[in-house]
């Protein structure tokens, strides 16, 4: 988290900063759903790359939100994730 923090104010009005918070928000999101699985309804992952696609899986659903200029960047984004999580 430290590092995520300091790459925005350190490079603040960049604009891969807007992919940044794309991907984090992601990650983010696709903890909190995990944990709210584990708490509320007692279902714990097997894998901590079950949760990588599942933020995989809430990126490509947000990318059809963005203007359609963006979705091919999102893409492309999306695309090196996925061949990451497959090469893990």
């Amino acid at each position: 988290m430290q590092h995520f923090e300091s790459l925005l104010l350190v490079e603040a009005g960049n604009k891969e900063n807007k992919w940044r918070l794309f991907i984090f928000a992601g990650v983010s999101w696709a903890i909190w759903r995990t944990r709210n699985d584990w708490v509320f309804s007692n279902i714990l992952v097997k894998s901590p790359k079950t949760i990588a696609y599942r933020a995989l899986g809430f990126l490509q659903y947000w990318k059809q939100l963005g203007r359609s200029e963006e979705q091919l960047k999102m893409t492309w984004v999306l695309e090196k994730l996925q061949e990451g999580l497959m090469a893990w």
